[in-house]
């Protein structure tokens, strides 16, 4: 008989989008970029909402609604000249965002999401890493936008780290991993 397992990997029980969808979120909190209160708050809620026809749409307003709490926060903290905290704030809302788009269909519903919390993400990371430039390197016959984080106080030739994901779920991770990355030999 195997053992049963806790919440952490098997959060929603049987349901393994959710579950997935949160461990990926449970991922991203040693970097600082989400709060474990503040996911376990909306998941709380959602065990609430699991027997709901459509699923993908509770998942999506309860997200929302931690997103938007956290973003006025931001706002807040932005309008008393906070900006550190103030970017703190946008970048956990700019993913929360991200994450309640998870299972909305492909059409103008989840590009509007999207858009949202790509604008609040960015507001976030620019507050947060001033030094941080949005670049595009080139690839083959296109471009792939990146991150380009200078090292700090540096005098000179520094390590480079460049961040380039493709924007899927891991760009709030990957950013705050690129703070703790150690320089590439090459």
């Amino acid at each position: 008989m195997a053992e049963a397992r806790g919440p952490w990997i098997d959060h929603f029980g049987d349901n393994f989008l959710w579950s997935n969808a949160t461990l990926i979120i449970k991922g991203m909190a040693p970097y600082g970029v989400i709060s474990l209160e503040e996911m376990d708050r909306v998941c709380e809620k959602l065990r609430a909402r699991q027997g709901e026809d459509d699923r993908g749409r509770a998942w999506k307003e309860e997200w929302s609604a931690l997103g938007a709490s956290i973003e006025k926060r931001g706002d807040e903290a932005l309008a008393k000249g906070y900006k550190i905290t103030a970017g703190d704030y946008y970048l956990r809302a700019g993913i929360y965002h991200y994450n309640a788009e998870r299972f909305i269909q492909p059409g103008p519903e989840k590009k509007t999401l999207g858009a949202l919390a790509y604008k609040v993400w960015h507001q976030g990371i620019r507050l947060r890493y001033p030094k941080v430039e949005f670049i595009e390197v080139p690839y083959g016959k296109t471009t792939l936008a990146a991150l380009f984080m200078p090292a700090q106080d540096a005098r000179g030739p520094a390590p480079t780290v460049v961040v380039l994901n493709g924007m899927d779920s891991r760009h709030g991770r990957d950013a705050a991993h690129a703070r703790h990355a150690e320089p590439l030999r090459l």
